[in-house]
């Protein structure tokens, strides 16, 4: 269900919360998540989260990124980690996806998923830290932004010699 939140006395429109976790979009399409407390992340919660981040969006998105807080997890099943590894239902280009946790279960965890899922389609670094984590997430954007802008340009000058 959509709600409406007042943070620093602004009205904010972008924040959803389902079961598992509250989301929060901020600009850039940079997704904030933090999982609620004890929560199982099964397959199906998987799936949920990743259909509220696409709903969130604009249908023309190109790229994308999160900062997921497990602080407060309990437990991730073996298939949620794969699927969020290798999915191909996110909507858009993820440039990257920040982890971090202010509790040892929480890290456990994170070291976890990064040492078992095996090879991923976007990079995720565990981090200690909120603001090193949107820090690195926008920086990733930064430089996808930035190739895409550069493939754009030899695009465009193919053209005009062509």
């Amino acid at each position: 269900m959509k709600k409406k939140r007042i943070i620093w006395g602004i009205l904010k429109y972008n924040w959803y919360e389902i079961d598992i976790a509250s989301i929060e979009l901020f600009d850039g399409n940079i997704f904030h998540a933090t999982a609620s407390t004890g929560a199982e992340i099964d397959l199906d919660a998987a799936k949920r989260l990743i259909r509220t981040t696409n709903k969130m969006l604009p249908d023309d998105v190109k790229f994308r990124a999160g900062i997921y807080d497990i602080s407060k997890i309990a437990y991730l099943h073996d298939e949620a980690r794969t699927y969020f590894a290798t999915t191909n239902d996110i909507r858009g280009h993820v440039a990257g996806a920040a982890i971090f946790s202010s509790t040892f279960l929480g890290t456990t965890i994170g070291n976890l998923f990064l040492s078992l899922s095996g090879s991923r389609k976007f990079p995720i670094r565990l981090l200690s830290s909120p603001i090193r984590a949107e820090h690195w997430v926008r920086n990733q954007l930064k430089k996808l932004e930035a190739k895409d802008t550069q493939e754009q340009f030899c695009i465009e000058d193919r053209r005009k010699v062509a």
